[in-house]
C-alpha cells in the first residue's frame, strides 16, 4: 500500500513539473533570453546568423537608446533602438543590437533595460529580413552599464 501511495505521489509530481516545463516562457514571467554585458557582442552576433532559433523568444538586454530616422536607416514603423558600442580593432565601433516597435520612444541616449519578442521585418528590397524586438517593457535606468564592448 506504501509503495502505491509512494508511486501516485511521484506521478503526481512528475505531471506537474512536465505542466511547468510546458508553459510558455512569457506565464513564468521570465525572458527566454537575458544577454549580460560579458556576452553582449556574441550574443547578438548569434541571433542575428541563426533568427530561426530565436524569433518569437522574449529577449532582456540593457544599453542605450539610438534613435531611429529615416536618413540613418529609411522609413519604417521603428522610432528607435537599444545598442551598445561594439569596440574591434581600428576605427570600426559600431552600433550593436536591435531596433524597437511597440513603446513610446525613450530619451537620446538613456540607458535602458529592453523586454521584448524578437520578430523580423521584411523590407521587401532583396535582402534578408532583420529582427526587431516587439517591446513588452521598457525601463530607464540610473546605472549604466559598459557603453562599449568587446567583440
Amino acid at each position: 500500500m506504501r509503495i502505491l501511495k509512494r508511486a501516485r505521489t511521484a506521478a503526481l509530481g512528475l505531471s506537474l513539473c512536465l505542466l511547468a516545463a510546458a508553459l510558455p516562457a512569457d506565464a513564468s514571467g521570465k525572458p527566454d533570453y537575458v544577454i549580460r554585458e560579458n556576452f553582449f557582442v556574441g550574443m547578438i552576433t548569434d541571433i542575428f546568423m541563426n533568427m530561426s532559433d530565436y524569433r518569437g523568444k522574449t529577449i532582456q538586454y540593457e544599453g542605450f537608446v539610438l534613435p531611429i530616422t529615416a536618413e540613418n536607416f529609411g522609413e519604417g514603423p521603428e522610432k528607435f533602438a537599444v545598442v551598445r558600442i561594439a569596440v574591434c580593432c581600428g576605427p570600426d565601433d559600431m552600433p550593436i543590437g536591435f531596433a524597437c516597435m511597440g513603446k513610446d520612444v525613450p530619451p537620446e541616449n538613456a540607458w535602458v533595460r529592453v523586454t521584448g519578442v524578437l520578430q523580423e521585418r521584411d523590407l521587401n528590397n532583396g535582402e534578408p529580413p532583420y529582427p526587431y524586438l516587439d517591446v513588452q517593457e521598457l525601463e530607464v535606468l540610473t546605472k549604466r552599464g559598459k557603453q562599449k564592448v568587446a567583440m
